[in-house]
């Protein structure tokens, strides 16, 4: 679910993308050192110990090969690519998440159990990210962490909505401000994941979510927004959890009841 790189026509194209690109790692890898966010993922799967996991947005199916094996997952991707093994507990809807959820197959599936673990990695914009966060929320299980990607871009061109660079995160960071705005409720935690953050989102099972019914205002008021050095600063001055599995156990470990 993500878009195509831009196309180099010619040799010297292609070489300038190139050097971009690692200019573009360099400076992800000084502004996140440490652990990864898949890494981040499977130790949040440590913490939580879910009985059921959703993700969307499954691409080669690395982040969902960190699911732990008693796991039952449900994972949506209209173009998945499985390069990793699969989990053994796997429903895989090769659909977009917006026809998934008006199925009404998560309800089936799920037959009364609610999703404790929930990873948003879908089409890199804020206005899906924020409609997929509103459509997962009745399946969650009231203390489900949510997990969003690619929430702090290097800069302006990185976070554009249209691709520009082989590095692109889209504008999922627009998801930041209008949660600040209209849902002021849900606890954000940052965690500074190579090579572009994740957040993560506590109690939204457990929310009224009211976003919901202002969703074209949200989205509407995001529209104008850029990235700069304001909401990158507003980014890490949220609550923060460090990318190492001692802090993530910390933070995260008993965040689901199993008896719920």
């Amino acid at each position: 679910m993500t878009r195509p790189t831009p196309d180099a026509t010619t040799a010297a194209d292609a070489e300038a993308h190139a050097a971009l690109d690692r200019r573009d790692q360099e400076e992800a890898a000084r502004l996140f050192p440490g652990a990864r966010y898949r890494d981040v993922l499977g130790w949040l799967h440590e913490a939580v110990q879910p009985s059921w996991y959703l993700e969307i947005g499954v691409g080669g199916g690395h982040s969902l090969a960190r699911t732990l094996p008693q796991t039952s997952c449900i994972a949506v991707d209209p173009a998945a690519r499985l390069e990793a093994e699969p989990p053994s507990k796997v429903f895989l809807a090769e659909t977009t998440s917006d026809a998934f959820f008006a199925s009404g197959v998560a309800e089936r599936i799920l037959s009364g159990a609610r999703i404790d673990l929930c990873f948003l990695d879908g089409m890199h914009t804020y206005d899906q990210t924020l409609r997929d966060l509103i459509n997962a929320a009745p399946l969650l299980s009231p203390e489900a962490p949510v997990i969003l990607h690619d929430v702090l871009p290097l800069n302006d061109r990185v976070g554009n909505r249209e691709r520009l660079s082989r590095f692109w995160t889209g504008d999922v960071w627009k998801i930041v401000p209008i949660l600040q705005r209209y849902q002021p409720d849900l606890e954000m935690v940052f965690v500074p994941a190579a090579p572009s953050g994740l957040i993560v989102l506590r109690r939204v099972g457990a929310a009224t979510m009211t976003v919901a019914d202002r969703f074209e205002e949200a989205v509407a008021w995001a529209d104008d927004l850029r990235f700069g050095a304001a909401f990158s600063d507003a980014i890490w001055r949220l609550p923060r959890c460090a990318n190492t599995r001692d802090a993530v156990m910390a933070a995260f470990s008993g965040s689901v009841d199993p008896s719920q």
